[in-house]
């Protein structure tokens, strides 16, 4: 790849006694974690880039030994998450690894994303060209990795905080900072990266993990019940602790808190009235919405139950009331499915089996929540910026069953997500937001019946069913 050169620039807070550099291989200021989710959305990034910057220097001193690299490439290949990342933390347990590296200045940039707003998040090394190579069917093993052999002396390094904005406006093929080591064990620009290269080279990616929870646990999707869940209640309490599911960050505490949604409360009738189950069968993603340097999309869902007219249990004298879904969660949803680039780029067919809601009442159209409103988008972690889609502005529903009152628009309410924005190509915007309906009556007026719903945009195509 041919390199592009240019003077880099970091914005930077300055310390006292601080001086402010123009180049990684010179030692670079790190914004204060103190305040910093009050900072601007690009200090964040920068905050987050430039802390693993300094992890990612102490990994590349390590990356000079064959033996280190064969070692990264066995834990990435075990793909613990379903995808060629592994842990940093990870890399040092059991191992004498640590004894080469300084663990004390490893440690401390680790701890530097404990805590944020209540959040731990866990800096990771992704592989690219691992899933290139098992798209392609090619091998993913690494052979012995001699002192003379290439790879030891052109491993490029990038540093991903969510936020994929290097060269965006005019680069239509997103590239973004490479890094190596010279021989002075500073990190210096290599030149920029795009999806090619990272596919066909070695090039490690260090960024934050989108999948564990708090604690760094994860929990795996689990056949349940006929239907997959990313985050099995029965198996081992994955939902209440955060594990891979859709209170990623340890339940309503953190930075992916929300306050409205735990506010809600369940429909009195959940259970009731000849209830029905439905479920998103099969699913094909036609936009990525998130960039390479990040591996899959993962597609997510937030929904509220509404009784007619959004009225609470659907009474002409009541408030304005939305009752908890089975995706009540926080501001990252509830994990539908990973997709693959290749898939997304495919357009595959996938059967995702995912259970939208169970014990739907259906028989009482006055009274029971009668509508399933939902928003469906590419869940990106923190520092990716919250993203608003208000229910009841067009093209929001309207509750066209007039009988027995007339004419009431569905009430405005929040439906937060957690979604990175990339220049102005709108990977921040949600794939689909609609409504489905439990009682047959109201699919006369409705689109979309919870039996046979079908959504096919420029940017998805799922359909519904019932189980």
């Amino acid at each position: 790849m041919k390199k592009i050169i240019y003077a880099v620039s970091l914005t930077a807070f300055i310390f006292a006694s601080c001086v402010k550099t123009n180049d990684l291989s010179h030692e670079t200021v790190i914004p204060a974690k103190f305040n910093i989710l009050q900072k601007s959305q690009k200090e964040q990034v920068q905050f987050a880039e430039s802390n693993l910057k300094e992890i990612g220097t102490e990994i590349a001193k390590l990356a000079k030994d064959g033996e280190f690299i064969n070692f990264v490439h066995g834990l990435v290949s075990k793909k613990f998450d379903g995808e060629y990342e592994v842990l940093i933390q990870d890399i040092f347990k059991g191992t004498t690894w640590g004894n080469n590296v300084d663990m004390v200045k490893v440690n401390h940039y680790l701890n530097e994303f404990k805590d944020i707003g209540g959040s731990n998040f866990f800096p990771q090394i992704y592989i690219p060209k691992l899933q290139n190579n098992e798209d392609k069917n090619l091998s993913t093993t690494t052979s012995n990795l001699g002192e003379n052999n290439i790879a030891l002396d052109s491993i490029v390094y990038i540093y991903y905080g969510g936020n994929a904005e290097a060269d965006s406006a005019t680069n239509t093929y997103e590239s973004y900072p490479g890094y190596v080591l010279n021989s002075q064990g500073q990190m210096t620009y290599w030149g920029m990266v795009n999806e090619e290269y990272a596919n066909n080279h070695e090039v490690w990616i260090l960024s934050l993990n989108e999948t564990v929870g708090n604690n760094a646990e994860f929990c795996p999707p689990a056949f349940i019940n006929g239907v997959n869940q990313y985050c099995p209640e029965s198996v081992g309490g994955c939902c209440t602790t955060g594990g891979g599911g859709d209170t990623p960050h340890g339940g309503c505490v953190g930075v992916d808190c929300d306050p409205i949604e735990l506010s809600r409360s369940y429909h009195p009738d959940m259970g009731q009235h000849f209830p029905v189950n439905c479920k998103i069968e099969n699913m094909v993603v036609k936009e990525h919405k998130e960039s390479w340097l990040a591996g899959a999309s993962e597609i997510a869902i937030r929904a509220a139950l509404n009784c007619h007219n959004n009225l609470e249990m659907g009474s002409p004298t009541g408030v304005v009331k939305q009752y908890k879904s089975d995706q009540a969660s926080n501001y990252l949803g509830v994990l539908i499915d990973k997709f693959k680039r290749r898939q997304v780029r495919n357009m595959a067919v996938k059967n995702v089996n995912f259970s939208l809601q169970r014990g739907w009442p259906v028989t009482n159209y006055f009274t029971d929540p009668i509508y399933f409103d939902y928003v469906i988008f590419e869940r990106d972690i923190w520092p990716a910026m919250l993203n608003y889609q208000p229910y009841g502005v067009q093209p929001g529903r309207i509750d066209n069953f007039v009988i027995p009152y007339t004419g009431i628009a569905s009430a405005t309410w929040e439906q937060k997500y957690r979604s990175a924005k990339h220049g102005n190509d709108g990977w921040n915007y949600y794939y689909a937001k609609g409504s489905f309906v439990s009682n047959s009556l109201l699919a006369i007026t409705q689109d979309r019946y919870y039996q046979t719903g079908y959504v096919n945009n420029s940017e998805i195509v799922f359909n519904t069913k019932d189980y």
